[in-house]
C-alpha cells in the first residue's frame, strides 16, 4: 500500500529487519521507501529433503527469518529466498520439477531421450 508522498504504508512501530544479504532485496525495500536494517542470516541452508520448490523455498525463508528474529525480539523480520526450478520431461512424457541447484534433468542417452 502506498501513502501520498511516497514510501510504503508501515503502521507498526516495531523495527523492520531484512534477514538477507541480497543486494537486490535491499534495493527493492529502498525503492519502496522502507526504513529497515539488514542482518545477514549466514550461510545458505541445506535444501529440505525432497520438498517441492514452493515448499522448500518457503522453509528456507522461514529458517532465515527465525534465525535473525531470535536475536531481534520485538522486530518485524522479513526472510526471503529464491529457487530456480527446472521443468524436466520424463520418458512417458510427464513433467517433473527439479529444484536443487546441483540437480539436473539427468543425462539421457540418445535412444532414451523423450521425443
Amino acid at each position: 500500500m502506498s501513502q501520498p508522498g511516497g514510501g510504503i504504508f508501515w503502521p507498526g512501530r516495531a523495527p523492520l529487519v531484512l534477514a538477507s544479504g541480497s543486494p537486490r532485496r535491499v534495493a527493492l525495500l529502498r525503492q519502496v521507501g522502507a526504513e529497515f536494517s539488514v542482518v545477514d542470516p549466514g550461510p545458505d541452508r541445506t535444501w529440505p529433503g525432497a520438498a517441492e520448490p514452493r515448499h522448500g523455498v518457503r522453509a528456507l525463508a522461514l529458517a532465515k527469518a527465525a534465525m535473525v528474529a531470535a536475536g531481534r525480539p520485538g522486530s518485524v523480520v522479513i526472510g526471503a529466498d529464491t529457487v530456480v526450478a527446472q521443468l524436466c520431461a520424463t520418458r512417458n512424457g510427464a513433467q517433473q520439477l527439479s529444484a536443487r541447484a546441483s540437480s539436473s534433468c539427468g543425462s539421457a542417452s540418445p535412444s532414451s531421450r523423450p521425443t
